[in-house]
């Protein structure tokens, strides 16, 4: 194996709209894939040389290295349609300028750009596919059409492919028909920070919270549900407040769901939120109502601090009744039974949120399953140099979960 801590190999990052994590103002905020190659980079510098395309911004430089990491920023388009593949595009032509040996890619455009890049410099290329984008409902058909051609065609071809649970591989599997060549599971690691009673309970009363207070936090957008839970705190019997701390496109057609409803004054939007992890700790029951995920960090975090979760039927790793509950996605009315459920039983609250919190203990802390990953390294087909990132990658991520998930 790779001594930790040799930096000869140049690793390039490409599909993360925004590095650092909140240095954009584009009004179509970045997400879970974002917060994940931020904590994927900050793990990986210092065991080899990184560099990282992304958007430009702003007052944001073209070049600059933060943090010891090699940042280049590119153009783009704005829009919702436009801003995916424009970026990627002038990622594409900005890495044919530059030198590396081994590709990360993040997403389905950006892995397609990889495969491109793989073969025109004969460099191998590791793809992260993060959710499946072709069945996602906020695209229309015919976009779904072309989004499931590139993520075949990229997941097929790539060198190996890194999934982030084993259930988003069998997510994966059923939604594409198909398995690629080399794949490789490799879950993220989690902070847990300590957060003090006082911050909770100011937190709480601050938002003026009555009952239960059921948490939701994501981009707000056609493929999170977010419309679904709001229906199904209309329908719940329990007294409980909803907090969605996120924003997006949908908010004002969200807060007008709500009105409709009559439960506006049950719902509190937040908009987006520094410092997550007091809201996780304050919130009784974590809600996660998507179409489509890969493995979402707000719900890894919100596990490991022990809170309730319910979560759709999309291939997320929660046993239905042992570390949280499973609904049907898009249905409303079984996520109100469920919300029922845990609001007016805090011992089932109790009990789910500490086996949810010995799941990300006990997985997030596998040594020996890290070990037997380390075959992603000796099966690659393109010689020493993937070898050896792939050997720096998984003992990058071994330091971290041997140093995190302590709660």
């Amino acid at each position: 194996m790779l001594p930790v801590g040799e930096q000869d190999i140049q690793v390039l990052v490409l599909g993360s709209k925004e590095y650092p994590f909140g240095s954009g103002d584009d009004p179509l905020r970045s997400g879970g894939m974002e917060v994940y190659a931020q904590h994927l980079i900050e793990h990986l510098r210092g065991h080899v040389r990184l560099l990282v395309v992304t958007r430009r911004f702003t007052g944001l430089a073209a070049r600059e290295v933060v943090g010891g990491v090699e940042v280049h920023r590119v153009p783009w388009l704005r829009g919702f349609y436009l801003r995916n593949p424009s970026f990627n595009l002038a990622a594409f032509f900005r890495a044919l300028r530059l030198r590396w040996d081994v590709l990360l890619t993040l997403g389905a455009v950006a892995s397609l750009a990889g495969v491109l890049l793989s073969r025109l410099r004969r460099k191998p290329v590791v793809a992260c596919p993060s959710g499946i984008a072709c069945t996602q409902p906020q695209y229309p058909a015919p976009v779904r059409r072309v989004l499931r051609w590139i993520e075949r065609c990229a997941y097929a071809r790539a060198d190996a492919v890194v999934f982030l649970s084993e259930q988003e591989r069998e997510s994966f599997r059923e939604k594409l028909g198909f398995l690629p060549g080399r794949w490789y599971v490799v879950p993220p690691g989690v902070r847990v920070p300590e957060v003090g009673e006082e911050q909770v309970a100011k937190l709480r009363e601050e938002l003026g919270v009555r009952g239960v207070m059921v948490c939701f936090a994501g981009r707000l957008v056609g493929v999170k549900g977010v419309d679904v839970l709001i229906r199904a705190v209309s329908m719940c019997r329990s007294e409980l407040t909803l907090v969605v701390a996120g924003d997006g496109p949908e908010r004002e057609r969200l807060e007008l769901l709500a009105e409709e409803l009559g439960v506006s004054e049950r719902v509190r939007f937040l908009g987006w939120v520094s410092g997550a992890e007091v809201l996780l700790s304050a919130c009784d029951v974590f809600v996660l109502p998507s179409y489509s995920e890969g493995l979402p960090m707000a719900l890894v975090e919100a596990m490991a601090a022990g809170r309730a979760c319910v979560v759709t039927d999309i291939g997320l790793p929660v046993v239905h009744g042992v570390t949280g509950l499973v609904v049907r996605a898009g249905d409303a009315g079984a996520l109100a039974e469920a919300l029922d459920a845990l609001a007016e039983d805090e011992g089932l609250r109790r009990r789910l949120g500490e086996e949810a919190r010995e799941w990300v203990r006990r997985e997030l802390r596998g040594s020996g399953r890290l070990r037997g990953m380390c075959g992603f390294s000796g099966r690659c087909v393109r010689g020493e140099i993937l070898h050896r990132a792939a050997c720096v990658w998984l003992q990058a991520w071994f330091l971290r979960f041997s140093q995190t998930a302590q709660r």
